[in-house]
């Protein structure tokens, strides 16, 4: 189930307890305005876990993007590195397989009319981790080269955001002169006789 979805069962649960209700069923309506209830505090559970994810994609997207042409350059000294010598083993670059399965995933899924998990530790670790993160982040982009004169002050940003590698080749053939015919020429002119006669 989604937020969206608990959001919809609980007014679908109240609307059921409010009919339940006009007909006299009261045990039936108690049921229902309870599932709404469950609904309603799954949603907020749900809502609190997106946006502490949001954050962390947030911040992931921020990281992808100041460290980009670092990691390009680090890509490729490892791919010249294997190509140089293709039966070394090489586990500096290497990736952890995915486990499977997250720690603490059962949390993620929530159910109406379920009692509703506390928030695991490893998502309020996440939620803690992002001050420190974004701090990280500002220290690294705000790294400076110092000039060896102590009076002329900073170079410039140690790790400044490089421009996009050029696509194109960088010698381009000369595009070739391609004269025009003499009959698309004569067109205009067939078509001016043509309006004159009409007239």
């Amino acid at each position: 189930m989604v937020p969206d979805d608990a959001w919809l069962a609980a007014i679908r649960a109240d609307a059921e307890a409010k009919t339940a209700l006009e007909h006299g069923q009261t045990g039936t309506a108690t049921r229902h305005e309870a599932l709404a209830v469950s609904c309603r505090a799954t949603e907020r559970a749900y809502r609190d876990r997106e946006h502490v994810f949001a954050g962390v994609t947030d911040d992931r997207v921020d990281w992808e993007r100041a460290t980009k042409h670092q990691r390009y350059h680090a890509v490729a000294a490892d791919a010249e590195l294997r190509r140089r010598h293709p039966t070394s083993p090489s586990s500096r670059c290497g990736r952890p397989s995915p486990s499977g399965t997250l720690p603490g995933s059962n949390e993620l899924n929530l159910s109406p009319g379920q009692p509703i998990p506390e928030t695991g530790q490893w998502i309020m670790e996440l939620a803690a981790a992002r001050s420190a993160f974004a701090a990280q982040l500002a220290d690294r982009q705000s790294v400076t080269i110092p000039h060896d004169d102590p009076d002329h002050g900073r170079l410039g940003q140690a790790f400044p955001a490089w421009p996009e590698p050029g696509r194109d080749a960088i010698l381009q053939p000369p595009r070739p002169q391609i004269a025009v015919s003499a009959r698309v020429l004569e067109r205009p002119r067939d078509r001016e006789a043509d309006l004159e006669a009409g007239n």
